[in-house]
């Protein structure tokens, strides 16, 4: 009879095994061949033959799932990082847990907000985190073709600790986004800027890790002068 691991809130099968004229008496009162567990311990059956009788013990313990440790994103790479304390190998899933893999790297797409879970292969039970692809886009071509019109900073403006600006040249900031004005459409107090290059610094906490991320850059805005 083997150990078995269970998710808590499932339900797991002892096996005794068969054999002639066997019959059984489980610890929990049962003298089936299976029993079915839900709370993690030490189980034991009695199997006669008619002849002579023995005593086998299994454990049943809950599955330990996988942490994510870190999710990193680069070049349209998210490579999920855990740490794994069982034997069992692991799946990954950036789709709700639709579909899942036992690669931990995805190719994605920029600015695209991701469901992950990782699991122990063929289990119930898993760990699971939100992830977005923020990507600074360095060109902004405000002209309503619908491309590159705007920079959108409605996903990492939520995140903790988020600070950002976008500046001139001359260091004076020219946007901020925030909450509840995440989008940049290249103006300043409603008024198109100048064709030119700007600069922005951004700022925020990882939501897996809690590590800062800090990023900087240029944008060239391609306006209407």
């Amino acid at each position: 009879m083997q150990n078995i691991e269970i998710c808590k809130g499932d339900k797991g099968t002892l096996n005794a095994g068969s054999g002639p004229n066997y019959t059984y008496s489980w610890s929990n009162g049962a003298t089936t061949q299976t029993i079915d567990v839900d709370t993690p311990g030490t189980y034991s059956v009695t199997i006669n033959n008619g002849v002579c009788s023995k005593i086998f013990t299994a454990t049943v313990a809950y599955t330990i799932t996988p942490q994510i440790k870190e999710i990193i994103y680069n070049d349209n790479l998210l490579t999920i990082v855990v740490q794994n304390q069982g034997n069992v190998p692991l799946e990954y899933s950036i789709d709700g847990g639709v579909t899942w893999q036992v690669y931990n790297v995805f190719n994605v797409l920029r600015n695209t907000k991701y469901s992950i879970k990782v699991r122990n292969r063929g289990a119930t039970c898993y760990t699971t985190a939100e992830y977005y692809t923020f990507f600074m886009a360095n060109v902004i071509t405000p002209n309503s073709d619908g491309i590159n019109d705007v920079i959108d900073f409605s996903e990492i403006s939520k995140y903790g600790n988020f600070e950002g600006g976008i500046f001139d040249r001359y260091g004076k900031e020219i946007f901020k986004p925030t909450t509840n004005t995440p989008i940049w459409d290249g103006k300043y107090l409603r008024n198109p800027l100048p064709t030119g290059t700007y600069w922005y610094k951004l700022q925020w906490e990882d939501r897996v890790n809690k590590k800062p991320i800090h990023l900087s850059g240029w944008i060239l805005l391609k306006n209407r002068d």
